[in-house]
């Protein structure tokens, strides 16, 4: 019975860790794209927003109110930056856009 119970705290406590894990990849990914989304060589930080955006998708699985402040941040800084890329792309000169 003890090797029972030793087996089942040592599950819990490794899915803790991971989730602690995929929380941090979350929120290390938050971080680049707050960095990146300040990039004035558009072409490029878009290519890295699409690859930021791939590996978002590449963590994994976490309980939905964990992640949901992650996924706001990360979504409202993509929409900062694809909205100045769109403004890039239809030819508004780099100072003017904000």
């Amino acid at each position: 019975i003890k090797a029972y119970y030793h087996n089942k705290k040592e599950f819990f406590k490794n899915k803790a860790d991971e989730l602690k894990d995929r929380l941090n990849k979350y929120r290390i990914l938050v971080d680049k794209a707050s960095i990146l989304k300040l990039s004035e060589d558009f072409d490029s930080a878009a290519i890295a927003f699409k690859q930021l955006q791939n590996d978002w998708k590449a963590v994994g699985k976490v309980p939905q109110k964990k992640l949901e402040r992650y996924w706001e941040r990360f979504k409202k800084i993509n929409n900062e930056f694809f909205f100045r890329y769109k403004q890039y792309k239809e030819g508004i000169p780099v100072e003017q856009i904000k």
